[in-house]
């Protein structure tokens, strides 16, 4: 009896430790610290500079300097045109002015018997020359019709072009079936989150799934930049097939060469009029106003030949700034017209990360703010970058307005058309109490925390502000000075009696 009565204290004793023994619980104090709540963006990097290089005139490419990813520096050559044509003229146009200047002297000073005849030697070296470009024109007046070279070079550009075009069905077809298997990839990683969240799926099959699921993200990617970059290929063929289209129906090699004839045929008949009216002044004399006007012919001759010096240095196509070739459109060989893009520049030392927001974000920055970048491709890469411009109206057709942050580009190594994130911050407490956010229960409808009071978990209502992801704002409901559990604390209730561990 007595034993059964010792045995009855021992499990009461027993039952009353297990009752009143106290929760293990960690806690931390409210400090206070800067916090944001952030706006993530999408966004691209695009070249600093950006030159379409055209042609300003027409013509045969002799020779280009230059390959794709070459660097290259202002004012460097990158390709040249044929100058056969212009250097005939301007010989044309240097002897004009040989005559003109020879005509005002003579005019001015009077004729020697030397002058006589060389102003007669002149006058039969320009019969000569009208001779030879009378006969140049008839040659090219009757090639003009033959348009063999056009018609190969528009088959070729037509060829190249279905070739883009099969590359963007592909590039369509691979982005579809990526979007397919990402959508599988996620109701399957969905699927066994729940399972291993119910502890049915093993920590080995999750980390599976979730490592597919990732890749799968990763493909999604890959194939919408391989749509991008085949679009971009297409519109370079489309670009290519119509120059082609107007070449062969607008040949402009032999229309430039034929109006250069022309042009080369009427600067030897004026010269011949020219050296004409100087043999007969010679033979004459002056009078004042012949003197003037020969002043004005040679004034006009020199004018044409400045002229022509100018067309023949256009002919050497430079680069207007210090940068990377992007895109070469022509070959030696090839004809360009006037105002045709050559060459594609980029400037690399900067890039500007762009990016298009609506209005309620617009309000949260200005010109000059920093913001966090993050490179998509370099996974948790960050760079900053400087706001320079803000759209000043909203684009119609995605009503939304278009930002430009300035970055720098160490090494050149980040390239246009990157993808990559903008932080911009649309709220921000410079002194703000904050908790970790683990700390907080239901946060979502009905915040609330347990604090350490007398041995005892006591329950806290509070109203949050910002969260940043890691750390929330307490706004209402603590003093700065409490011991807040934040682990241990989901399974208590209001009275709880606890223990503070380290």
């Amino acid at each position: 009896m007595r034993n059964r009565s010792l045995l009855v204290t021992s499990m009461l004793l027993i039952l009353s430790s297990i009752v009143l023994a106290a929760t293990p619980v960690t806690v931390v104090q409210p400090e206070i610290r800067e916090i944001n709540n952030v706006r993530i963006v999408s966004s691209r990097i695009v070249p600093l500079e950006d030159i379409q290089l055209s042609a300003k005139s027409g013509g045969i490419i002799e020779e280009v300097y230059v390959r794709v990813g070459d660097n290259v520096k202002k004012g460097q050559p990158i390709l040249k045109l044929e100058q056969d044509d212009l250097k005939i003229q301007l010989q044309q146009v240097e002897a004009a002015v040989q005559i003109a200047e020879a005509n005002y002297k003579l005019l001015r000073e009077g004729a020697s018997e030397e002058d006589r005849k060389a102003v007669e030697a002149a006058y039969e070296q320009a019969l000569a020359s009208y001779e030879a470009a009378k006969e140049s024109l008839a040659l090219i007046e009757s090639a003009y019709q033959d348009r063999t070279a056009q018609k190969q070079q528009l088959i070729a550009a037509e060829t190249q072009l279905r070739a883009a075009e099969k590359q963007v069905q592909l590039a369509e077809e691979n982005l579809n079936q990526a979007l397919t298997g990402l959508e599988q990839a996620e109701k399957e990683f969905e699927r066994i989150k729940y399972l291993y969240a119910e502890k049915v799926a093993s920590k080995n099959q999750y980390e599976m799934v979730e490592t597919q699921y990732k890749n799968t993200l990763s493909m999604v990617e890959s194939a919408k930049l391989a749509r991008e970059q085949a679009y971009i290929s297409l519109q370079g063929a489309k670009e290519s097939y119509l120059l082609a289209e107007e070449n062969y129906n607008n040949p402009v090699q032999l229309e430039q060469q034929l109006t250069a004839a022309r042009s080369q045929l009427k600067i030897a008949e004026a010269n011949v009029e020219m050296a004409r009216a100087n043999l007969e002044k010679v033979k004459k004399g002056a009078r004042d106003e012949e003197i003037k006007i020969a002043e004005a012919n040679l004034k006009q001759a020199r004018s044409s030949l400045e002229q022509l010096k100018k067309a023949l240095e256009d002919t050497v196509i430079r680069s207007p700034i210090d940068g990377v070739i992007a895109q070469v459109y022509f070959s030696a060989g090839e004809i360009v017209g006037p105002g045709t893009p050559v060459a594609n520049i980029v400037n690399l030392e900067k890039i500007y990360v762009t990016a298009s927001i609506t209005e309620e974000v617009l309000f949260n920055i200005e010109k000059g703010q920093k913001l966090a970048i993050r490179l998509l491709a370099g996974g948790k890469e960050y760079l900053e970058g400087t706001v320079e411009y803000i759209s000043p109206v909203v684009d119609p057709m995605t009503q939304a307005f278009t930002i430009k942050v300035l970055a720098n580009n160490p090494g050149g190594r980040l390239r246009g058309g990157m993808f990559t994130e903008l932080y911009i911050p649309v709220a921000e407490n410079k002194a703000a109490m904050v908790l970790p956010v683990s700390a907080v229960l239901d946060l979502g409808r009905n915040p609330h925390v347990y604090i350490v009071e007398g041995g005892k978990a006591v329950k806290r209502a509070i109203e949050t502000g910002i969260i940043d992801g890691n750390y929330v704002e307490i706004v209402r409901g603590l003093e700065g000075n409490e011991k807040v559990i934040n682990r241990g604390q989901h399974n208590l209730e209001d009275g709880t009696r606890v223990e503070v561990v380290e």
